[in-house]
This record gives C-alpha cells, structure tokens and sequence, in this order.
C-alpha cells in the first residue's frame, strides 16, 4: 500500500492514502494536509500507510456476526422450500417457525444450537409457550422437521458442521387410530343422499367406492375418467391454501398418481351424474369438474363436511362424522380402503331401496 503527496504551495503537502474499496465497490481514501519541509510530509505519509494497514488487518480479522436461528430458517424457507410445487407445504412450515421456533429459540446463534436447546424448546411447546393448550407431538415434529431441514441445508451451504436435531433420541409422534365407521350406517348414508336427491350424494359415493381420497375427488375432471377401461386416473389434488384460496397441484409423492378401477355400480352413478350436468349446462361431460361448487369453481372441504355432518346427525353417525379432518377424510371418515377391510364383500355392496 502507498501513498501520494501533493505540494498545494510553499511548504504544504496534501498527503493521500487509498485503502481499497467498500462491499459496495466505492473507494476509500484518507487525506491529510501537513505543514512543513518534504521530510515532514514524507514521514508523515509512512505513518498514515502503517496507520491504514492496521486497519485492513483488523478488518480482515475482526470476529463475523454470528448468524440467528431465525435468520437462516428465514433464508431456508425463501430459498428451498419456496420452490417446493406444494404451496401448502411452505405454508405450514412458515406457520411452525414463525409461530413455535422463532420464539423459542430464534434468537440463539446458529452455531451454538444444541440438543439441549431442543429439548427445552421442546417442553416450551408441549406446556404452552407458545399456544393456549400446548402442542401435540405431531406439532411439534412439523417445527423438528423445519429446523432439521435448515440445518442440512446450512451444512450444504459450510454455515455449520453438524445438525444438532440428529443427536438425542428422535421425537415420534404416535399413530392416529382411525376407527372407520361399521357397514350399515354407510350404507344408510348413502341412502339417504339418494332418495333426498342431495348434491353430494355422487361425491360421497365415489370417496365410498374408489378409494380417492377428499382434495382428489375435489379436482377430479372429467377427462380423467376412462369409460371404456372403467378406471379413473387421478393426476392432482385439490388443498385449500391460506393465501391463494383453493388450488390445484400435483400429489406429494409419485404414488399418488395412479389409475383406480370402477365397479359397475360407481360407472352408473358416474354416468347418472354426467348426464344431470350436462342438462343442467354446468358441463359438456368431456371436461371440467366431476364435483364442482354451486359456482362451478373447485368445491371447499369446509362445505363439504358442513352437507357431510348434516346428513351423518340423521343416520345416527354423528360423533364419527364430527371428527372427521385431514385431506384423507372420506365419506366414511377414513380412509375408504379401511372401510372395505371391514366389508366381506368389497365395494360392491349395493345400496339399498
């Protein structure tokens, strides 16, 4: 590094020192005028060049800001999970660190985590710290899973060595026992929805007898179903998101896109159905939904399982109904291949009159 003196007149020096550029790219200098001989402004100059150094060293060397929890979740969540196809899937990791990691331990260095720190943060959530009654374990792994996933990736990125959610005995969220309601109260469901001629009587039929899951049934299209092989091929699902409303997107694993073979009985149901848009105009029976809403966009889970419960309190199936959650929620409030375990025959049990 040097320096550069200029005589301004008779016995005074402009002395300058450059010291390279910002992060921003603009040049930094110091300038100094000395009063004196030549000698004067060349000593002068050898100390403001060792003056400057100092400066770049200790630059060089001053201990980086550490980076917080939260920020690099923050980052995680902008930079990988934002490019995940499901919208619903970087919703619910938002949800979980803006509302159960941020407060607990967003504000420890990213570094410095440990399994100590998750297991406080931990017993902070199951005791309500950040919630009235307390989160289930199913709750508390979503915000393990957040913050596993920002650890690998700051480990890809040479942020940190290790992930501190791999040390310690993992935390399992236990089973959900789904009891699936018994033969006759499907049945009388189903029959009830026939004879009263209920606009989701189809719906109900075919999450009975196909085994499609809820936000299936919702985004199923008529081009989707194959009348001469008898089969529909279910390509997308339907979820309700909270900022964009109800979308439609591709399912979270290859094997949810498969085709489902149809009995007899669910192919008339279908046609009947077809047969009533197409009178009605709602469709010309090639394309658009199968179970469109009143307004002929994609149908809401919420009025769904409002008709769902009304029809469930009048066949004498109302707890079982009144429990009914999740995208897997059938008409039965299970996963139908569930139902027909508990059927001797299969799904082809007719109806009766």
């Amino acid at each position: 590094m040097t320096g550069t003196i200029r005589k301004r007149k008779k016995n005074v020096w402009e002395i300058t020192v450059e010291k390279g550029r910002d992060a921003t790219g603009k040049r930094r200098r110091r300038s100094r005028t000395v009063h004196g001989t030549k000698a004067d402004a060349d000593r002068k100059q050898r100390e403001m060049v060792a003056q400057a150094e100092l400066e770049i060293l200790s630059e060089k060397i001053a201990p980086e800001t550490p980076i917080l929890v939260q920020d690099w979740v923050e980052t995680y969540l902008e930079e990988v999970v934002r490019t995940y196809p499901s919208v619903t899937t970087y919703e619910r990791y938002a949800s979980a660190a803006r509302l159960h990691i941020f407060p607990t331990v967003g504000d420890v260095p990213l570094k410095e985590l440990s399994a100590k720190h998750i297991r406080i943060m931990d017993r902070a959530l199951a005791n309500g710290a950040t919630s009235r009654k307390g989160l289930s374990p199913r709750s508390i792994l979503i915000a393990h899973t957040v913050l596993s996933g920002a650890y690998e990736y700051a480990i890809e990125m040479d942020k940190v060595d290790h992930n501190p959610l791999r040390s310690g005995q993992r935390l399992r969220a236990p089973r959900k026992k789904i009891t699936p309601l018994e033969m006759l109260p499907v049945k009388q469901l189903l029959n009830l929805g026939k004879v009263e001629q209920h606009s989701l009587f189809t719906f109900i039929y075919a999450l009975n007898y196909t085994a499609m899951r809820r936000g299936e049934a919702m985004a199923l299209d008529w081009s989707c179903v194959d009348w001469d092989q008898r089969v529909i091929n279910v390509r997308v699902v339907a979820k309700k998101t909270r900022k964009h409303g109800m979308l439609v997107e591709a399912p979270k694993s290859l094997s949810g896109i498969r085709a489902i073979a149809l009995d007899v009985g669910t192919v008339e149901v279908l046609r009947r159905h077809q047969e009533s848009q197409i009178a009605a105009g709602v469709s010309n029976g090639r394309v658009g939904l199968v179970f469109p809403a009143s307004d002929g966009k994609l149908m809401k889970p919420t009025t769904m399982l409002r008709h769902l419960k009304e029809l469930g309190a009048r066949v004498a199936c109302r707890t079982s109904l009144s429990t009914a959650s999740g995208t897997s929620t059938s008409a039965c409030c299970c996963r139908p291949r569930k139902t027909w375990q508990r059927w001797p025959n299969g799904p082809d049990i007719p109806i009766p009159a």
